[in-house]
């Protein structure tokens, strides 16, 4: 799932307008749980580390937009709502106490680590 997220999320250089479609797609068909790690995988160093290119930052929001649709869970998407009003650098939203404070929320709830 990760890896989805990395080629979406693009080298921060340009969109593969080719394979855009395609993983818009796919990421439209993901389940709960595959939106939820697909959502969490800004901590993952790769993927944060990507956070700090101004495209790949606008791609994690549209991300943000897919899984919004696809989650249920009240939590999560308080998490979402948190990490689309975070103001700082986009490769910081994981040291942010506030979302912090939404992950711990969601992972309480969903019994994940």
């Amino acid at each position: 799932m990760v890896g989805l997220v990395e080629v979406f999320l693009t080298n921060g250089n340009g969109i593969a307008f080719n394979a855009e479609p395609v993983y818009m797609t796919l990421l439209s068909q993901l389940d709960a749980e595959h939106a939820l790690t697909a959502l969490l995988s800004f901590r993952n160093n790769t993927i944060a580390s990507r956070l700090q290119f101004a495209l790949c930052g606008k791609q994690f929001r549209k991300l943000l937009a897919v899984v919004r649709r696809i989650v249920t869970t009240p939590a999560v998407i308080e998490l979402i709502d948190e990490i689309e009003h975070f103001s700082g650098p986009l490769e910081n939203v994981g040291l942010d106490s506030k979302i912090r404070l939404k992950l711990r929320n969601v992972q309480t709830i969903l019994g994940i680590a």
